[in-house]
């Protein structure tokens, strides 16, 4: 068999291990330690609260060149490396864009985190959009290079990272650490030894950058930290938000959380003087915020989707030689396809889900497992001609938006058409040519960007939220519409915003358009304090997923059972609130060939919490049982399956 390679974390002369199951050391690859002793203590936090395994939390800290065994050595085009240069002296004579301008709230903000550095304190920058946090950024960086430090930034999705690069170029000339899953794996680790050297001040990438070592930590920042994307899904499902602030606790450096519409949980901790708000409630220069006007599409007449009033305004705007961006969170051309007759839907086979029309590429996808079937000419079940699209995806949008403005371009911008960084960079390059033009696009287009020639946002859908079973979705609404609408009017022009939803005398809606996302946030809060729900209490979900239908309901039932057990007969001291809720089937039970099942553990005692857990893991792994289904322990989860 291959060798393994594995970590060292002690020495020591004897082991409890029999001496004939251990394993002989064939080489020792490393001299000296690869990590720093900060994230050791890390990855020893990482392994006991999300429950994985310890390997699997080392596994998180290097790049896979190292994972599998090959020397720590610089790439032969880095050619030989030397000490780590003083970047200070080059900050001011270098800078191709000088620093902006800042209002008084900007400059509070950088004074109250510049007398931070050095010491482990959590911020909470919590400025509308367009109130210029990036710039506050930038400045605190710059203050901690001339430390002779480095500053770690982590955006949510790579779609943003080009941007963020372009900025922090055009004022630094420093080199920069990008890391991402969209970089090769040979730039990744070139790029990881430059940040651990020291090479690098400033360290740019998406969640897994949150485990790459400094050799000076002075600053670490989490841009948009209300972002699902920081919160991994797979494997060891770790929230880089929160691995972060721990990092910073370890590293005794500050941290700032920056968002136009934070998370429940940032502003719970500002309630409990956890974390320190800095707001900046105004947009920077001169632009407004822009007034967000509903439209009801049951009072006027509607072509996909798309209302006459949006349509009339489109085309004010759009003469005005301005922008235009309509935000639909939906793909293909339609969400259904299906028999007027019998009432045959088309249906995934592997997931419980329907299949999405794509017109273009005249085939069915599921957008789940990904998997594509031909176009039925008629229906399997009663052959009736023809089947009925039904639903309005982006795809379908662009074909209306074409027939109607022919004259200008629209740019599309989805998981369907934007699938590699170039083809994403060529629509931004477009759309900051600053022609008029529409921008049409998914979640993608939901945060971030700075369209400075963009007057007018449409929300086309966003009703579903209303009616989910997730008691996250009014939370998730509710910065979806702040953070989309925050696109308009951002520099000289005056923009507005027009939303679009049956539902226009919701009383969250009305608090969040009338009063704005604190208070909109406030009632929420009071809502999940009334349910203990998370910020006031923690969860725990079990997972468990099988090809066979029944056998994912039996483990989790076998763990309910099993604690249920040991508690009454008190080898087992669980929380006194704890409650367990299920197991049920995943609100898709079907999903790749797979039945998926969850049990969810609540109380507000979280070591207790945890405690339980493992006692209830060490259980399940001395049973053959666990055999039966794959199983996962997700901490803190931010979405039902």
């Amino acid at each position: 068999s291959l060798p393994t390679v594995g970590v060292i974390t002690q020495i020591t002369p004897t082991s409890d291990c029999p001496a004939n199951k251990l394993k002989q050391v064939i080489a020792v690859l490393d001299t000296h330690p690869i990590l720093p002793s900060s994230l050791f203590r890390l990855s020893h936090w990482i392994h006991h609260y999300y429950h994985c395994p310890p390997g699997e939390a080392w596994n998180l800290f290097f790049p896979k060149r190292l994972r599998m065994g090959k020397p720590n050595e610089w790439p032969k085009r880095a050619g030989k490396t030397k000490a780590a240069p003083d970047h200070r002296d080059t900050l001011q004579k270098s800078s191709v864009l000088s620093p902006l301008s800042l209002n008084p709230h900007q400059t509070t903000a950088i004074a109250s985190i510049t007398s931070a550095l050095g010491t482990f304190q959590t911020f909470l920058l919590e400025g509308v959009t367009g109130s210029g946090k990036t710039e506050v950024y930038l400045q605190l960086i710059e203050t901690v290079i001339q430390q002779g430090k480095q500053a770690l930034i982590l955006v949510p999705e790579i779609a943003l990272t080009p941007q963020t690069l372009r900025r922090f170029e055009a004022r630094f000339n420093c080199p920069l650490a990008i890391l991402h899953s969209g970089v090769s794996e040979g730039a990744r680790f070139y790029h990881w030894k430059m940040a651990a050297e020291g090479l690098a001040p400033i360290v740019i990438g998406t969640r897994s950058a949150a485990f790459v070592p400094l050799k000076n930590p002075g600053l670490f920042v989490v841009d948009e930290e209300h972002d699902l994307s920081f919160k991994q899904q797979t494997g060891v499902r770790y929230a880089a938000r929160d691995v972060l602030m721990m990092r910073a606790h370890l590293e005794k450096c500050p941290i700032v959380l920056g968002s136009a519409t934070p998370s429940l949980e940032s502003l719970y901790n500002v309630e409990q003087k956890k974390y320190t708000l800095i707001p900046l409630p105004e947009r920077a220069g001169k632009s407004k915020a822009p007034p967000i006007k509903l439209l009801n599409p049951r009072n006027e007449k509607t072509v996909s989707g798309l209302s006459e009033t949006l349509r009339k305004k489109i085309t004010e705007h759009l003469s005005q030689h301005h922008q235009v961006l309509l935000f639909l969170n939906r793909r293909g051309y339609a969400n259904l396809l299906f028999c007027q007759n019998c009432g045959w839907k088309a249906k995934c086979k592997r997931c419980d889900a329907h299949l999405v029309y794509h017109h273009k590429k005249n085939h069915l996808k599921c957008h789940h497992c990904l998997s594509t079937t031909g176009l039925p000419s008629a229906c399997p079940e009663c052959l009736t001609t023809p089947l009925k699209p039904v639903g309005v995806g982006t795809e379908k949008v662009e074909s209306i938006l074409s027939e109607w403005f022919p004259d200008y371009p629209i740019v599309r911008i989805d998981r369907d058409v934007i699938q590699q960084a170039e083809a994403l960079q060529d629509a931004l390059t477009q759309i900051h040519g600053n022609g008029p033009l529409i921008i049409l696009g998914t979640q993608m287009i939901s945060k971030g960007h700075h369209f400075k020639n963009v007057t007018l946002v449409g929300i086309l859908d966003i009703d579903g939220a209303f009616f989910s079973a997730d008691f996250r979705s009014q939370e998730r609404l509710g910065q979806l519409i702040m953070q989309v609408g925050g696109r308009a009017g951002r520099e000289e022009h005056k923009g507005e915003v027009l939303l679009q939803t049956r539902f226009p005398e919701h009383p969250l809606l009305s608090t969040l358009l009338h009063s704005g996302y604190a208070a909109f946030a406030k009632t929420l809060l009071a809502e999940r304090a009334t349910m203990q729900l998370p910020p006031y209490s923690h969860h725990i979900l079990w997972q468990a997923e099988s090809k066979h239908p029944q056998r994912a309901i039996d483990l989790l039932t076998w763990i309910k059972e099993k604690s249920q057990h040991l508690i009454s007969n008190k080898r087992l001291l669980p929380p006194p609130d704890l409650i367990i809720l299920g197991p049920i089937p995943a609100l898709m039970e079907k999903r790749v060939g797979y039945y998926r099942a969850q049990l969810i553990a609540q109380t507000q005692d979280r070591k207790g919490l945890h405690a339980w857990v493992n006692h209830l893991m060490a259980e399940l792994q001395a049973s053959t049982i666990r055999n039966t289904a794959r199983w996962s322990v997700n901490t803190d989860p931010q979405e039902v399956l």
